[in-house]
């Protein structure tokens, strides 16, 4: 009985020292927060850019409309 508590016990210190994966791990949660910052500046600042970016499109000439172009893009319609 001793050995196989034993045989647990080092093959438990075995996983717990384990570091396998621990890189990936670490990516996929930068990714995650990377996605989440992303997300949350659209959802602040997309109307004004698609604003901006209409406004310049019209100073430019380029679309007779443009701020209503862009900002349709934008909301989907």
């Amino acid at each position: 009985m001793k050995g196989k508590a034993r045989s647990q016990e080092s093959t438990l210190k075995e996983l717990l020292l384990d570091e396998e994966g621990q890189g990936m791990t670490e990516y996929i949660i930068i990714l995650l927060l990377i996605a989440v910052a992303m997300i949350a500046g659209w959802k602040l600042f997309g109307k004004k850019l698609a604003r901006l970016l209409g406004f310049a499109v019209e100073q430019i000439g380029g679309v007779e409309d443009g701020v209503n172009d862009i900002q349709g893009e934008f909301s989907g319609e």
